[in-house]
Protein backbone atom coordinates (compact mmCIF):
# COMPACT_ATOMS: atom_id res chain seq x y z
CA UNK A 1 0.00 0.00 0.00
CA UNK A 2 0.93 3.50 -0.77
CA UNK A 3 1.99 5.31 2.81
CA UNK A 4 2.19 8.91 0.56
CA UNK A 5 1.18 11.90 2.32
CA UNK A 6 -2.25 13.14 1.71
CA UNK A 7 -3.52 9.44 1.12
CA UNK A 8 -5.64 7.62 4.19
CA UNK A 9 -2.50 4.71 4.25
CA UNK A 10 -0.08 7.57 4.65
CA UNK A 11 -1.35 9.80 7.14
CA UNK A 12 -3.05 6.78 9.50
CA UNK A 13 0.70 5.66 9.42
CA UNK A 14 2.34 9.14 10.00
CA UNK A 15 -0.16 9.78 13.08
CA UNK A 16 0.37 6.13 14.38
CA UNK A 17 3.93 7.40 14.30
CA UNK A 18 3.45 10.23 15.95
CA UNK A 19 1.25 8.97 18.97
CA UNK A 20 3.77 6.39 19.58
CA UNK A 21 6.54 8.84 19.59
CA UNK A 22 4.84 11.64 21.26
CA UNK A 23 2.82 9.50 24.09
CA UNK A 24 5.18 6.05 24.06
CA UNK A 25 3.20 5.31 27.76
CA UNK A 26 -0.58 5.87 26.37
CA UNK A 27 -3.07 3.11 25.52
CA UNK A 28 -4.27 4.26 22.44
CA UNK A 29 -7.32 2.16 20.99
CA UNK A 30 -8.37 2.46 17.10
CA UNK A 31 -11.41 1.76 15.75
CA UNK A 32 -12.49 0.98 12.75
CA UNK A 33 -15.64 2.10 11.04
CA UNK A 34 -18.98 0.80 11.06
CA UNK A 35 -20.40 -0.15 7.58
CA UNK A 36 -22.67 2.34 5.82
CA UNK A 37 -24.31 2.58 3.04
CA UNK A 38 -23.44 6.46 2.26
CA UNK A 39 -19.91 5.76 1.02
CA UNK A 40 -21.05 3.19 -0.66
CA UNK A 41 -23.18 5.89 -2.54
CA UNK A 42 -20.21 8.35 -3.09
CA UNK A 43 -18.08 5.72 -4.11
CA UNK A 44 -20.65 5.02 -7.14
CA UNK A 45 -20.13 9.29 -7.78
CA UNK A 46 -16.65 9.75 -7.29
CA UNK A 47 -14.32 6.39 -8.68
CA UNK A 48 -11.73 7.85 -6.60
CA UNK A 49 -12.90 7.14 -3.15
CA UNK A 50 -11.13 4.28 -1.77
CA UNK A 51 -13.29 1.45 -1.33
CA UNK A 52 -15.03 1.31 2.18
CA UNK A 53 -13.41 -2.23 3.17
CA UNK A 54 -10.13 -0.42 2.85
CA UNK A 55 -10.63 1.10 5.75
CA UNK A 56 -10.64 -1.20 8.20
CA UNK A 57 -7.88 -2.90 6.67
CA UNK A 58 -5.71 -0.15 6.98
CA UNK A 59 -6.52 0.02 10.31
CA UNK A 60 -5.76 -3.17 10.96
CA UNK A 61 -2.60 -3.53 9.53
CA UNK A 62 -0.80 -0.27 10.61
CA UNK A 63 -2.23 -0.46 14.33
CA UNK A 64 -0.55 -4.20 13.96
CA UNK A 65 2.58 -2.57 13.04
CA UNK A 66 2.55 0.36 15.29
CA UNK A 67 1.37 -2.19 17.86
CA UNK A 68 -1.97 -0.40 19.08
CA UNK A 69 -4.95 -2.30 19.79
CA UNK A 70 -7.86 -2.12 17.62
CA UNK A 71 -11.84 -2.83 17.91
CA UNK A 72 -13.10 -3.93 14.44
CA UNK A 73 -16.72 -2.25 14.40
CA UNK A 74 -16.32 -3.00 10.65
CA UNK A 75 -16.52 -6.60 10.96
CA UNK A 76 -18.28 -7.01 13.97
CA UNK A 77 -21.98 -7.31 12.67
CA UNK A 78 -23.42 -4.97 14.85
CA UNK A 79 -24.94 -1.33 13.66
CA UNK A 80 -24.25 -2.38 9.70
CA UNK A 81 -25.46 0.64 7.75
CA UNK A 82 -26.48 -1.82 5.03
CA UNK A 83 -29.03 -3.50 6.75
CA UNK A 84 -32.51 -2.17 6.32
CA UNK A 85 -33.76 -2.75 9.92
CA UNK A 86 -30.61 -0.85 11.06
CA UNK A 87 -31.41 1.68 8.92
CA UNK A 88 -35.01 1.85 10.24
CA UNK A 89 -34.59 1.57 13.63
CA UNK A 90 -30.96 2.55 14.34
CA UNK A 91 -29.06 4.50 12.06
CA UNK A 92 -32.05 6.84 10.33
CA UNK A 93 -28.88 8.26 8.02
CA UNK A 94 -27.71 5.42 7.24
CA UNK A 95 -24.35 6.43 8.95
CA UNK A 96 -24.91 7.95 12.42
CA UNK A 97 -26.22 5.81 14.85
CA UNK A 98 -29.56 7.46 16.95
CA UNK A 99 -29.66 7.06 20.75
CA UNK A 100 -30.25 3.38 20.88
CA UNK A 101 -27.81 2.68 18.13
CA UNK A 102 -25.38 4.43 20.55
CA UNK A 103 -26.10 2.45 23.09
CA UNK A 104 -25.68 -1.01 21.63
CA UNK A 105 -22.18 0.64 20.44
CA UNK A 106 -21.34 1.48 23.51
CA UNK A 107 -22.26 -1.62 25.27
CA UNK A 108 -20.23 -3.43 22.03
CA UNK A 109 -17.39 -1.50 22.95
CA UNK A 110 -17.52 -1.53 26.98
CA UNK A 111 -17.29 -5.35 26.52
CA UNK A 112 -14.23 -4.87 24.01
CA UNK A 113 -12.73 -3.27 26.66
CA UNK A 114 -13.27 -5.79 29.55
CA UNK A 115 -12.01 -8.82 27.01
CA UNK A 116 -8.97 -6.53 26.58
CA UNK A 117 -8.43 -6.30 30.44
CA UNK A 118 -9.44 -9.70 30.63
CA UNK A 119 -6.65 -10.92 28.16
CA UNK A 120 -3.66 -8.34 29.91
CA UNK A 121 -4.96 -9.88 33.91
CA UNK A 122 -4.52 -13.41 32.45
CA UNK A 123 -1.06 -12.29 30.96
CA UNK A 124 0.27 -10.88 33.98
Amino acid sequence: KERAPRTFWGDLDELMEGLKEDYPQAEVIFLTPLPNSLHDYLKAQRKYLMPQEEFPETILTLAKEHGFEVFDLYNSNILDGHDKDNVLHLMPDGVHPNAEGYRILGEHIAAELIRLLDERKAEE
